[in-house]
């Protein structure tokens, strides 16, 4: 297995040409360093020529690194993410290089003031900085790993603003809980104790990984892929995140001799990879889950930038192949019951899960990113957007190329003659989730701006989703996949049965109610969408299945 996260790190290289890589350089020496994609990308190429890979970049990498070295203890270049990275890649090099430019490498790099050399810390324990204090102490404690640094303090004083963050269930509370910026920052914490932290929190951490490590293996969908929510989602650096929590989780239990909750993780691991092998197969190699040109940004945030988070991917990946442990193998693919559980209503998720269907459902979503109701539906095999795999917002904080709206598989009803729907932030009342032998559910209640409710019920079985709504007149909207940047689906529709067929798979929505189109379009990371209602009066229900054609 550790063979497949070179080969992930070599294809994810392998996105940036001898050109580009030379081009970048050179605008770094013009313009400075200033963030962390270049010291990544430095980082990443030296592990690879380590193992025997493009070792025809060593001239021009001992040029990097040399420059890295020089100039982060200097400036402001995000050295919190970079410091540890760096640091790492000069141990895999050490017998190629040599000790003496190894010393001389680490001699900068112990000229680090932490205080100074890293941002957005904590000055003090009343403090309450975001995730950059964890990255700024796994930095610190991986320059105390390698004898450069004995400021035990400044980490302590990190962690020590850092732990409260973490909630019931061990996950991390980034501002607006951004499911990418929990699992990122366990990632760290993860790393921590690996690489040898056992300071003041260390039980507290590493209970919360542990509590954490269980339930993401149910937050994780059939296709392998970190759960929608907030900031930064749908990048392939999301995945690697999840590997680096897994390999560290299976490392826990195999010390404990839990082999069979090992292999759960390892497969888990392995399932993460294969969605990131997916994407990498793609031409051209983007670095988000859509097929729009790489310079139209389109789907990313201002800061997520090509050249910042392609290389983060190989990044994290190298994470955990240090932590990768390969006596264990990889167990069953499938959850041998049906699972349905929601995380605290800090990170307001429901997560239902049955056979090879997985489908996720969002009760108080982020205006900014997502929208209310169920907005994820995913087959194992299938292409994780056919039916929906993030909502659709109408105004999200990252770029598209026109005007969106809120689109989620949700109810709605009508009222006084107006529409009104659960993806619009309608609230929850008494939201309830349960499991038998062959079903995953939940229930609450909606209730509409206008202060009219709906009765929700979720099923997802192995056979598929039934969503039923009751009310005076409910409606149940539908979002159908449009564009993913270079393929359009095509769209079949009769009066109760809609059809959605894209890239070898059909996705099916039978109604006991009509089925009318509407004028509703969506935007999202992954492409275009509209939406269809099914109406009717008292109850209606849907049924959605998805099959290879």
């Amino acid at each position: 297995m550790k063979e497949q996260y070179l080969s992930l790190m070599e294809k994810t290289l392998g996105a940036y040409s001898d050109a580009d890589i030379r081009d970048y350089f050179d605008t770094v020496k013009r313009e400075g360093l200033s963030e962390h994609g270049f010291p990544r990308l430095t980082a990443n190429i030296g592990v690879l020529i380590a193992h025997g890979i493009r070792t025809d970049l060593y001239g021009i990498f001992l040029e990097m690194m040399d420059f890295c070295c020089e100039y982060i203890p200097r400036v402001d270049a995000a050295n919190n993410f970079s410091v540890r990275e760096i640091l790492f890649a000069i141990d895999a090099v050490r017998d190629m290089v040599g000790m003496e430019k190894v010393s001389r490498w680490h001699k900068s790099l112990s000229g680090i003031i932490p205080e100074e050399c890293y941002v957005r810390i904590a000055k003090t324990e009343a403090d309450r900085p975001h995730n950059f204090a964890t990255f700024a102490a796994l930095s610190e404690q991986v320059r105390i790993f390698f004898g450069i640094s004995e400021r035990t303090d400044f980490v302590e004083l990190q962690l020590a603003t850092q732990v409260p963050r973490l909630d019931g269930n061990g996950m991390y509370r980034d501002p607006h809980e951004p499911m990418v910026y929990d699992v990122v920052t366990r990632g760290l914490l993860s790393e921590l104790l690996y690489i040898g932290y056992r300071g003041k929190y260390y039980d507290i951490i590493d209970s919360a990984l542990k509590r954490a490590g269980l339930m993401t293996l149910g937050m994780q969908s059939v296709s392998g892929e970190i759960a929608y929510g907030g900031r930064s989602n749908s990048f392939l650096h999301n995945e690697a995140s999840l590997a680096i929590i897994f390999e560290y989780e299976a490392k826990r239990y195999i010390r404990e001799g839990n082999i069979a909750l090992a292999e759960k993780f390892k497969t888990a691991a392995n399932a993460a990879l294969a969605n990131i092998d997916y994407w990498l197969d793609k031409k051209p190699i983007t670095h988000i889950k859509n097929r729009f040109p790489r310079n139209s940004k389109y789907g990313c945030e201002s800061y997520a930038y090509f050249d910042k988070y392609m290389i983060t991917a190989a990044s994290f990946l190298y994470v955990a192949y240090r932590m990768c442990d390969e006596s264990v193998q990889p167990g069953s693919s499938q959850a041998a019951h049906p699972v349905a559980f929601s995380t605290s209503p800090d990170f307001h998720k429901t997560f239902l899960r049955a056979g090879e269907y997985f489908l996720e459902l969002d009760t108080a979503a982020d205006k900014n990113y997502d929208s209310n109701g169920i907005g994820r539906v995913h087959k194992l095999g299938a292409p994780s957007s056919i039916c929906i795999s993030l909502p659709c917002a109408a105004q999200p904080h990252y770029t598209l190329d026109g005007e969106s709206a809120n689109i989620s598989l949700c109810t709605g009803i009508i009222s006084d003659n107006e529409e009104y729907f659960e993806a619009d932030y309608a609230e929850y009342v008494g939201a309830f989730t349960s499991c038998d032998a062959r079903s995953a559910m939940t229930t609450a209640t909606v209730r509409y701006e206008n202060g009219a409710s709906a009765a929700l019920r979720v099923t997802l079985t192995a056979d598929g989703l039934n969503v039923t709504s009751l009310a005076e007149k409910p409606l149940l909207m539908l979002p159908v996949f449009l564009f993913d940047g270079q393929e359009y689906s095509v769209i079949t529709h009769t009066e109760n049965v809609l059809e959605i067929n894209y890239s070898g798979f059909v996705c099916r929505y039978t109604s006991s109610a009509k089925i009318t189109e509407t004028d509703r379009l969506g935007r999202n990371r992954n492409g275009y969408y509209k939406a269809y209602l099914t109406h009717g009066e008292g109850e209606i229900s849907v049924n959605v299945a998805i099959e290879k054609k």
